[in-house]
């Protein structure tokens, strides 16, 4: 039986007959092993209260702990040792703390438990934010920022600046814009180094009524090309070319530096017309010179002038009409006699007389049929050549509408039976 010593007052109860009744007598019974030894030290009372049947195993040394002393009276303890006496933890690693802990992974945070972070607000019930390791998200301003994405988005910032908006009025510097479509935007100062094109045809205006440009610089040899080549003008030398198509000016100018119109009533001072056809003109101080010809006018206007010279004034008070020259009149022959009519259309003209005798002192008359006269004219007939030099006397008479009358007299002495040619020519007389 092993030795069973007790000091302080549990020797003071040992009155029984046995030392097992004096450890009844207050309240201890101990079974003892073989060689067990129980020891107390120091002069305190050990109170053990238990509720039921009880079993404590000791360590072999150290000291007792109880429920109101800290976790420090342990010894140090491991976060792998601490997470192997927990059965519900999450997560694996070191045991975090509040100040500037160090996660490793992706941290899953739980709504709505977890709903600010540092006085950041989080609002949404599931999403992902990441951020690239020593990557720095930061706001400046008290303002709220929102991103509104449609679908799936990335978007890459510059490293500084301003970022631009879809509605705002902003102004953007050195840009470059590839394929934009521009909708009342206001550029300043922008460069197009292909081309500029509307994102379809006819499909926008270059300025406005009430907002044009001011210039346009084109380069040389630039090319206008309207309607898919229907009208095209090209620059050459200083010379704007109409290709393909026509240019009208409807309005006729009164400028001196106006452009000539072909149906509007303008002066032209000083100008050089070749070979042109004018209809009926108004013809003021005019001077014409070399064998320009003006042709195709009407009864009453000047039909034609061809090698005209004058030192002096040409001067009509009204209209007149004057034809010389083969290539503006006209030549017929007499038929049967003398007195035979002929029909010869122009404002001049050449009739050969039919070579019938014509006695002495005697006069010989024939119509022209001519669509050019009218009655106030004047016929203007003289003896061109053939027969006998002075020897014959012409004139005209019974100017009327679309004819007149021609008469020759025999002045000679005798008998003459030849074909005289004689011409014609036809002045415009006075009008009303």
């Amino acid at each position: 039986m092993a030795n069973i010593t007790m000091v302080s007052a549990l020797d003071a109860f040992v009155d029984a007959d046995t030392i097992t009744a004096a450890r009844q007598a207050i309240g201890i019974y101990i079974t003892q092993s073989s060689s067990s030894t129980l020891t107390l030290n120091s002069g305190h009372a050990i109170t053990f209260v238990t509720t039921g049947a009880t079993n404590i195993t000791l360590p072999t040394s150290g000291t007792v702990a109880t429920t109101s002393l800290r976790l420090d009276q342990f010894a140090a303890t491991t976060s792998a040792q601490l997470a192997g006496l927990i059965s519900d933890e999450t997560g694996t690693g070191a045991l975090v703390f509040a100040g500037s802990p160090t996660f490793t992974g992706a941290p899953v945070l739980a709504a709505p438990t977890c709903t600010t972070i540092n006085g950041l607000t989080i609002s949404a019930t599931s999403g992902t934010l990441a951020l690239a390791n020593s990557s720095t998200l930061s706001t400046v301003g008290a303002f709220a920022i929102a991103l509104t994405a449609t679908g799936a988005t990335a978007i890459t910032l510059p490293t500084s600046g301003t970022l631009a908006t879809l509605a705002g009025v902003e102004t953007q510097t050195n840009k470059t814009l590839t394929s934009p479509a521009i909708n009342t935007g206001i550029l300043t100062a922008c460069t197009v180094t292909t081309s500029l094109v509307p994102t379809a045809n006819d499909g926008a205006a270059l300025g406005s009524t009430s907002n044009g440009f001011s210039d346009l610089h084109l380069a040389t040899g630039a090319l206008i090309n309207i309607a898919n080549s229907n009208w095209v003008a090209t620059h050459s030398s200083g010379i704007l070319n109409v290709t393909t198509g026509d240019l009208r000016v409807t309005t006729a100018g009164t400028n001196s530096a106006s452009v000539v119109t072909v149906g509007g009533a303008q002066t032209l001072t000083t100008k050089t017309l070749t070979s042109p056809t004018i209809t009926s003109p108004s013809v003021s101080n005019g001077t014409f010179t070399g064998s320009t010809s003006f042709v195709t006018l009407s009864a009453e206007s000047i039909t034609s002038l061809n090698d005209v010279t004058s030192e002096g004034n040409i001067i009509s008070q009204t209209k007149f009409k004057y034809q010389t020259g083969n290539t503006t009149g006209d030549a017929v022959t007499q038929a049967t006699s003398k007195s035979t009519g002929v029909t010869l259309n122009k404002c001049t003209g050449e009739i050969t007389m039919n070579n019938a005798s014509l006695n002495d002192a005697t006069n010989v008359k024939f119509t022209v049929s001519n669509s050019t006269v009218v009655a106030v004219d004047n016929v203007i007939v003289n003896h061109k050549n053939g027969g006998t030099a002075g020897a014959y006397q012409v004139w005209a008479n019974n100017i009327q509408a679309n004819s007149f009358d021609i008469s020759v007299r025999n002045v000679s002495g005798g008998a003459l039976g030849e074909a005289i040619v004689l011409q014609f020519s036809i002045v415009g007389g006075a009008r009303d």
